[in-house]
Order: C-alpha cells, then structure tokens, then sequence
C-alpha cells in the first residue's frame, strides 16, 4: 500500500524505553497509594495469598505470586519468579510467597498495620515457612475451603468409579456443601469444632444425625427429614460406606479441615488470575520484562475494577447472568452482572531514562537458556549428521528384515 510504518526494532525499543517503564511506574505509584489507605483505614488485614503458573502442567517458564487483601479486594503485590531462580518449578510458589512478605517487611506494613490473618491454598511447604519466620507477628494461617473441597471431591468421584461404590456419587455435592458450611458456621474458627462439624457427614451418610462422637457437637442441625426428597442412604458396614469414611476422616484432611479459613476464601485471587489469561496467555512465551509488565497491567485492571457498582434495569433492578460452567457437569451458577469496566487515567513521563529509575526492570535473571551448555556449530552439524544417518540406517534394516513385499 505504500504506507510508512514502525518496523519491529523500532517497536521494541519504543516498548522498552516508555511503555514498560510507564507500566511499572504507575503500578508502584498506585501500590504505594493503596497502602497509605489501608494505614488510614486502621483494620487487621485479612490477605489472600496464591500462586499461578503461566503454562499449564509441571514445565512452567514463570510463575507469579498474587498477594490480595480480601477486605477490600484491592491486590496489593505481584511478584514474578523465573524457573531458573529456584530449584524447580515446584518451588516457584514458595518463592514468590517469600517475596511479597519480603515486601511487606521492607514497606512497614507489619510493623505498622495489625495482619489478622494469611488464607493460602494448602501448600505446605508455605505453611512451615509461615510457622517458621511469621510466628513472632502472631499472625493466623488458614487454609482455602475451596482448595480442600475440590481435592475431596475429586477423591469422592474416583471412589464412585470403583466397583459397589457408585453409592457415594449422589452424596459428592452434599459433602462439598456441608464441608463450606462447617467453616462458614464456626465465625471464630475454632478448628475441634469445625472437625466434629464436618466428620458429622460421616454418619449423616448412613441416616444417623444424633450421638455424633465429639465434646462439642453431637447432632445435627437440620430440621426432621420428614417429607423431604428420597435419599439413598449409605448401609452401614457396606464396602461404599466403609470406604468413604476411611476418606473423610483421613489423618490428613482431618488436618486441613482444622485450619479452614471461616470467612473470606481466596476465590477472588481465582478470579484475578482468570482475568490475567487475557493479558498472558498460557500458550503464549513472553520475555521477563513483557511477563512483568503484563502482569502489572492486569493487576491495574482489576484494582480499578473491583469494587464496581451492580449494573441495573432501567427500573432499577439488579441484573444476572445464568451460566454453566463445564466443570458443573450441565449445573448452572448465578452470577451478577456488574457495570461497565474503567480503564483509568493513561500515563506516560517522557524521559529517554526512565527504564533505569525503574527497579522493576533493572535487576532481571539471566534467560533460562543461559544455564544450557551451548556446542558450536560443528558438533552441532555432527549430531544432526549422526542422527539423519541413524534413521537411515535404521530404515534401511527394517526393510531389509521385512522382505518382498
């Protein structure tokens, strides 16, 4: 067409000297104001803590560390970690949780502000960290309901597969509901009666609601069943019921249900991360620099919009959306319908030397290809060589053992 264009060096270095720079200034600028404010604010922090790999399975390049203060829903560090920073990819959430408490400690935020409580999924080698260096500030560790309930469940569903166990699959949903239910009724989280509450299910099950074993609760709370739908009690002594129980009342999960958050839940910070597929694709590479700033932008984002007004009729009711997500299985889910997102104030300081103000951006790990042994181009060439020669070789014997055709 003849049009005069940016060509791609010159794209990259725009990028580079004034958009990545902007992008970090503004999100450090914002970070620092929304401190302040909960300084004004005078509340115990209640923090959601959790990590997110950018590839899906076990070979992530990055991972990232999202820490949110769940009272205001306000994100207040992200943090990126390279894989060949850490031992492995593995390690990369106990790294970036290390990280954004190193933040908090270098910020005054646990000096000055009262921490109520940390939620994280149920990672334990984040939990020993916690007990080990975070004791001295008194601080509540919790695990995420939702974490637990999706491992029981996923349990329960592997159960319901094997033989004279399909009896448990009807009773999947009920005990992921009354698994959230033994937390959300225990507001001060005392843990023995959050497990007596949940290892209650266990005979619930079998069409037994009084007697429970336990010093603090001993029946159930729901009113006569008199009249309610059929339900497919589980016999006791049976193989299914028998099996279930040695599941729920695990030495491990027994554990985890103890320390189950009884308020806020990390479902947000889920939230967050399924917003940052849209800035950071999972099949998609980027470089350090562009995974940084492209999680900053989508921590911008969803600050700025995360406390929006419920979108309404023109008579002023609340609209909703019904959805059905995939993992429901053909269940649907409620969802509000909010208004319309806002994209903030643009920002750009014109000053060439902006990118080494930007502590963000100057101390970057070397690429991951950095720690592999480079061969020169004639060993190279000698293996490609060795190699084709091998397949050929091996070719030719298998048509040879082969015979006439």
């Amino acid at each position: 067409m003849g049009c005069r264009t940016h060509n791609i060096r010159t794209f990259f270095k725009h990028q580079t000297d004034f958009l990545q720079p902007a992008i970090v200034k503004v999100w450090e600028t914002t970070q620092h104001a929304l401190v302040s404010r909960l300084m004004e604010l005078e509340k115990p922090l209640v923090l959601g803590g959790d990590a997110r790999a950018d590839s899906p399975g076990h070979t992530a390049k990055f991972g990232s560390y999202t820490l949110m203060e769940l009272n205001v829903n306000q994100i207040l560090d992200l943090t990126l970690i390279q894989k060949n920073e850490v031992s492995s990819s593995n390690a990369m959430e106990l790294e970036g949780f290390k990280r954004t408490m190193k933040w908090m400690i270098e910020t005054a935020m646990m000096a000055d502000l009262e921490i109520d409580c940390i939620i994280t999924d149920r990672h334990l080698q984040v939990a020993k960290w916690i007990r080990e260096n975070l004791s001295c500030y008194h601080i509540k560790h919790y695990y995420d309901v939702w974490h637990i309930a999706k491992s029981i469940k996923k349990k329960i569903i592997a159960l319901g597969k094997k033989k004279r166990c399909d009896a448990v699959n009807e009773w999947c949903k009920s005990i992921i509901n009354h698994l959230h239910w033994s937390a959300a009724s225990t507001p001060d989280g005392n843990p023995d009666m959050m497990l007596e509450k949940f290892a209650s299910v266990a005979n619930h099950v079998q069409n037994i609601h009084t007697g429970h074993d336990g010093e603090l609760f001993h029946a159930c709370v729901h009113p006569p069943l008199i009249g309610e739908r059929p339900r497919k009690w589980l016999t006791p002594g049976s193989e299914a019921c028998e099996r279930l129980n040695e599941l729920l009342l695990g030495t491990r999960l027994k554990n985890d249900v103890k320390r189950m958050s009884p308020k806020k839940q990390t479902s947000r910070i889920e939230a967050f991360h399924s917003l940052l597929n849209y800035f950071a694709p999972k099949l998609t590479i980027f470089s350090y620099e562009g995974m940084t700033c492209r999680l900053l932008l989508a921590g911008l984002h969803y600050n700025e919009n995360s406390n929006r007004d419920p979108a309404l009729t023109k008579s002023g009711e609340q609209l909703y959306a019904i959805d059905f997500p995939r993992a429901k299985h053909g269940d649907y889910t409620l969802r509000e319908i909010q208004s319309q997102v806002t994209f903030g104030n643009p920002y750009l300081e014109e000053n060439r030397n902006l990118r080494q103000e930007i502590s963000g951006l100057v101390n970057v790990p070397p690429p991951v290809s950095s720690t592999y042994r480079k061969p020169d181009l004639e060993e190279a060439l000698r293996r490609q060589s060795s190699r084709f020669a091998l397949e050929e070789s091996a070719t030719t014997t298998d048509i040879l053992q082969a015979g006439p055709t």
